[in-house]
């Protein structure tokens, strides 16, 4: 299973998502096979839901997510409810809901300890600016970035970028972020010349994270480097920006990455749709995404109260045996205990499944795939 979740892990970095998609099913098909839930299988449904979340799947990303947070739960551990909470952000700011895109941000960073894991910081703090931009509180994205090393007051400055210097995932995601908050000075104090070196900044990071082969963040560098020569009146570097995050888009399906831009991508769509300028690009892809844009948005209200309270050893003990279809003195005798303590248990069971008698807690369980 650690084998299988680092190798998904890593596919995933590198854009690959259908190899991604094939070990982590391999691993969640195990683990469900052997009816036990090994700490380390919270990373191989995580991976599914991210998997889902490119392809624009939601419904399908719930389901892992909320099976991710289950298992990280018991073992203790919070980064896929830490994750989820940024997922249903992104989602909820596509929906154009800000205020309930904001509050789960903030979960996220409640959540979220001093010392993180460095991938899952870069995903929070990316989030944060654009939710901060997103309600034109520049001030905010601004000083969520200034720990990090970034400064955009005066001269725009950045954390040493030595020409040799490996840029990791979550640096690209933070560098991102500092290009994020370039493009809104620019579109909203019309300064269009303050976007020279933030060009400059995106220019090198595609190079470097295509060298190493990052195409997530380079997809969403490509994309950002478009609105920019957008707002500088350069129709056709933007065009040809998004021509390019297209052709590397194409082979793995990825959709959530263009709809998350909002208007400006869809508006380059249109005119390459109108102008049948995609290149290699099937035609087809792209129309697919631009209908992803007009369609309803799958709502992620409701996902958020689905995740239950995980049940103890004890309870799963208890509806194990319940779903074999023992009584309870039959179930006190199996696991020497008493029968007041089977009720107890049962009752537990039934409040963190929400349900009200034996016929649909198992019906639950098995929907959350516990059983």
């Amino acid at each position: 299973m650690l084998g299988l979740s680092g190798l998904a892990r890593m596919a995933i970095q590198r854009g690959q998502l259908h190899f991604a998609f094939e070990i982590a099913s391999q691993g969640v098909d195990r683990v469900e096979r052997s009816g036990s839930l090994p700490p380390i299988s919270t990373a191989a449904y995580g991976e599914l839901g991210v998997v889902y979340y490119h392809w624009y799947q939601i419904e399908q990303a719930h389901t892992h997510f909320q099976r991710a947070i289950q298992v990280s739960t018991l073992s203790g551990y919070s980064d896929a409810e830490i994750y989820y909470a940024v997922i249903l952000s992104r989602l909820l700011q596509m929906e154009g809901d800000l205020e309930a895109s904001a509050r789960e941000i903030h979960r996220a960073v409640a959540l979220m300890q001093v010392d993180a894991r460095a991938q899952i910081r870069g995903e929070v703090i990316s989030q944060q600016v654009r939710i901060y931009l997103a309600q034109n509180r520049v001030a905010a994205a601004e000083r969520a970035l200034q720990g990090e090393g970034f400064s955009h007051k005066g001269d725009f400055s950045i954390p040493d970028l030595a020409p040799d210097q490996k840029i990791s995932e979550p640096d690209g995601l933070l560098y991102n972020s500092a290009l994020r908050i370039l493009l809104y000075q620019a579109q909203t104090r019309r300064e269009p010349s303050s976007l020279r070196p933030g060009i400059e900044l995106a220019d090198r990071l595609i190079a470097e994270t295509l060298r190493r082969q990052y195409i997530p963040i380079a997809l969403e560098t490509l994309l950002l480097r478009a609105q920019m020569h957008a707002v500088l009146g350069n129709d056709q570097a933007n065009l040809a920006n998004v021509v390019r995050a297209l052709e590397l888009a194409e082979p793995e399906g990825f959709i959530t990455i263009f709809v998350e831009e909002g208007l400006p991508v869809a508006e380059a769509l249109a005119v390459l749709v109108e102008q049948d300028q995609f290149g290699t690009v099937q035609p087809g892809y792209v129309e697919n995404i631009l209908a992803t844009f007009s369609s309803p948005q799958p709502s992620a209200k409701k996902e958020s109260a689905a995740v239950i309270e995980p049940l103890t050893d004890r309870e799963m003990d208890v509806l194990r045996l319940m779903a074999e279809g023992l009584k309870y003195e039959e179930i006190a005798e199996r696991l020497f205990i008493s029968l007041n303590t089977v009720r107890s248990h049962v009752k537990a069971i039934y409040g963190k499944l929400n349900v009200n008698n034996r016929t649909k807690a198992i019906e639950m369980a098995r929907q959350l795939r516990i059983l």
